[in-house]
């Protein structure tokens, strides 16, 4: 069983280098892989399934790929001179990682998770929140909408696992939460993604009204606590 772990942590990753650099095709006018959904959903399944095997190791690669994304991405946006060709190059790698970042979190469900997991999917969950600070303030003027349902397929795979009844609320991702961003729980994360969900309404993204229209797992907890805030976000939606 260690051998097969090994052996799937080495294909996931090997995934995630593959995978990544293709992302960039479009800047030599190929065509974009992210237009592939079924390929992509096909790839997002199997890391789902292999992605936590050696999970320290994956964590790592993520962080560090994400990383060096977000930060030259950030450099862009505050360059006078930087080409829309180079944003739109490091959009779409962070819109993959966002994707494989949901994938990968789904995957909890299959494995006995450790509170250090939860740790390093807490280490992820603050990147990609911290992303979408960045990404808000570009929405109104040039908002990248394949990133805009990267992150909300990322927020649909964190209410799956770490949202409702069965989490404990001492979980080491919500500590990372809090310590980082000052989310203490998960009523304050969901506030953040309705939050979220609410600026991309008013920028009119219709990829977000259709997401709210069509997946209703949000409502699905046992406490109440996620069907108010999305019943408000989708009445928000369809004023």
């Amino acid at each position: 069983m260690e051998k097969e772990n090994c052996c799937n942590g080495e294909i996931s990753r090997h995934i995630l280098r593959e995978r990544l650099p293709s992302s960039l095709g479009s800047r030599d006018g190929l065509e974009d892989p992210l237009e592939d959904t079924g390929l992509v959903q096909q790839q997002l399944d199997q890391l789902s399934t292999i992605g936590r095997c050696e999970y320290e190791k994956t964590c790592a690669l993520l962080v560090q790929l994400f990383d060096q994304s977000a930060q030259s991405y950030q450099e862009l946006l505050q360059s006078a001179s930087a080409s829309p060709m180079d944003i739109a190059v490091q959009e779409g790698r962070l819109t993959w990682l966002v994707y494989i970042i949901g994938a990968v979190i789904g995957g909890r469900v299959s494995f006995a998770s450790t509170d250090e997991q939860d740790a390093m999917d807490g280490e992820l969950v603050c990147r990609v929140l911290q992303l979408m600070n960045l990404t808000d303030s570009r929405l109104a003027q040039a908002g990248n909408e394949k990133l805009e349902l990267a992150m909300l397929s990322f927020f649909e795979q964190f209410r799956k696992i770490y949202i409702g009844d069965q989490v404990q609320k001492s979980s080491k991702l919500y500590r990372r939460l809090s310590e980082v961003l000052g989310l203490n729980d998960e009523t304050m994360v969901l506030s953040v993604f309705i939050g979220k969900i609410s600026v991309r309404k008013l920028v009119k993204l219709s990829a977000v009204q259709f997401m709210l229209n069509n997946h209703t797992g949000m409502e699905r907890n046992k406490d109440g606590t996620g069907s108010s805030l999305v019943r408000h976000a989708r009445k928000m939606c369809l004023e």
